[in-house]
């Protein structure tokens, strides 16, 4: 792995469900890190401010806290939700980690059905 796939927060944008892998223009608000489709979170600002994330898989049920503490707390500006230099160099890497899995998981599916 390396050191820019971790600086990847959500791994799908919270608005369309799409994988980051597979966001036509794919860009990264300046304060929280989160990752959108451009078009798609440039329409959201305009009714809100707030960023989308809701704390993914956290119910607050399970953890006896608000749900409102789930969400990410930053406020979103258009111009400060940008297509930095390293998002698309992120974005190539974890595309390429993600053929590297599709290869051995159907590798060792071969595997297991030679066995079988």
């Amino acid at each position: 792995m390396t050191s820019t796939q971790s600086s990847i927060l959500n791994m799908t944008c919270p608005l369309t469900g799409k994988p980051v892998t597979e966001l036509e223009e794919p860009v990264r608000s300046v304060e929280c890190k989160h990752i959108y489709e451009k078009r798609i979170i440039m329409q959201h600002i305009k009714s809100s401010n707030r960023c989308p994330i809701s704390g993914g898989s956290l119910t607050s049920d399970k953890l006896h806290i608000p749900s409102a503490s789930l969400r990410c707390p930053k406020k979103l500006r258009a111009d400060r939700v940008v297509q930095d230099a390293l998002l698309l160099i992120e974005i190539e890497e974890l595309r390429k980690m993600n053929k590297k899995k599709l290869k051995w998981k159907t590798l060792l599916s071969l595997m297991k059905t030679i066995d079988d």
